[in-house]
């Protein structure tokens, strides 16, 4: 004699629903798992990015490229861009970077000014000590003469080229005077120097 199925059926049923519904939260745990894994991933990619104090970066100053001598005359260029007042932006780490300014006029004075000496420094730093500068090296090396001091740059071309090398600090080591400077982004770019023509008022003129 068969039981009765009329009962069995909608507990069946009730028992498939049941494992449809576990099946299908299962799946939504996840998805949700693997969203947050990436969102998790991200956040520290980022963070390690920031928080890497000793990161090396890539050259950011060239030499204008313009064809036209007015246009290119001596003039810097950064692949960071231009930030606020048309400061030319720079990377740390930056190391034996070489660049090439063309259409210098002889015996004319420029300046590269250095809005990083203007940032707020800590007052327990001796006068002068520490990374003043953005620039941890800066030299001449063709083409005019020069004098490097905290606040800028002043050249006075000898020739039409002229041929400089930099380096800059270290994120770490830039911000070790300046810790109320914040945020300390050292996966980015700063607003760091600007060019003028004719600078001596400013910041004094070698000789040829």
């Amino acid at each position: 004699v068969h039981g009765d199925t009329s009962l069995a059926l909608p507990f069946q049923v009730s028992t498939l629903r049941r494992g449809l519904d576990h099946v299908l939260m299962a799946r939504r745990v996840a998805f949700l798992f693997s969203l947050l894994s990436v969102a998790a991933f991200a956040l520290m990619t980022r963070a390690a990015a920031v928080m890497n104090p000793h990161a090396a970066h890539s050259c950011s100053l060239f030499g204008s490229t313009a064809d036209d001598p007015f246009e290119s005359a001596c003039q810097l260029n950064s692949t960071a861009g231009m930030g606020a007042l048309r400061r030319l932006r720079l990377s740390f780490g930056e190391t034996d970077c070489v660049v090439t300014l063309r259409h210098c006029i002889p015996g004319t004075c420029y300046a590269i000014l250095d809005h990083t000496y203007l940032l707020p420094r800590d007052d327990l730093e001796p006068p002068g000590s520490g990374p003043i500068s953005v620039f941890s090296s800066f030299r001449v090396l063709r083409g005019a003469s020069f004098q490097w001091m905290p606040h800028g740059v002043t050249l006075t071309a000898t020739e039409s080229s002229v041929v400089l090398s930099y380096s800059t600090h270290s994120c770490s080591d830039f911000y070790s005077i300046r810790g109320s400077v914040q945020p300390q982004l050292c996966d980015g770019a700063i607003d760091a120097v600007s060019q003028t023509i004719g600078a001596a008022v400013v910041l004094g003129c070698p000789g040829p």
